[in-house]
């Protein structure tokens, strides 16, 4: 659910779409998949998400067969933070996550921004490269 160009790449994948749509069709949508108690897989724009109804936040909180996968738009995907970001903003501080907000680009190693997980990794199942 979202944009005429995000319905269409998602269309040319197999997916029903729902193109150009509005909270109304999303709370529609989800109302009826409440009901039937379908399982679904739902990408849904995060602008659709902002000012989420009823039928939005129960299928969130709890129902387990509704997945509901937020999406930022195609002309700005750099602008999209997701309601996890916030929460742990909110939690532990917005500096928390300056060094993950400020990188949504590749990171290579010389990347003096992020370090790297506290802990070892187990590589133990890896691949050994080949001489």
């Amino acid at each position: 659910m979202g944009s005429q160009s995000l319905a269409e790449g998602f269309a040319l994948l197999g997916f029903e779409t729902f193109s150009n749509a509005t909270t109304e069709t999303v709370e529609s949508e989800l109302s009826k998949l409440l009901k039937s108690k379908e399982r679904a897989l739902i990408f849904i724009e995060d602008s659709l998400t902002r000012q989420p109804g009823p039928y939005f936040l129960r299928a969130r909180s709890e129902v387990a067969e509704i997945i509901i996968t937020e999406i930022p738009p195609l002309n700005a995907p750099n602008n999209y933070h997701s309601s996890v970001e916030e929460l742990v903003a909110r939690v532990l501080g917005p500096s928390v996550l300056d060094g993950v907000i400020a990188t949504k680009t590749p990171m290579t190693a010389n990347d003096k921004t992020i370090t790297a997980p506290v802990g070892k990794s187990n590589n133990a199942d890896s691949p050994k490269p080949t001489p």
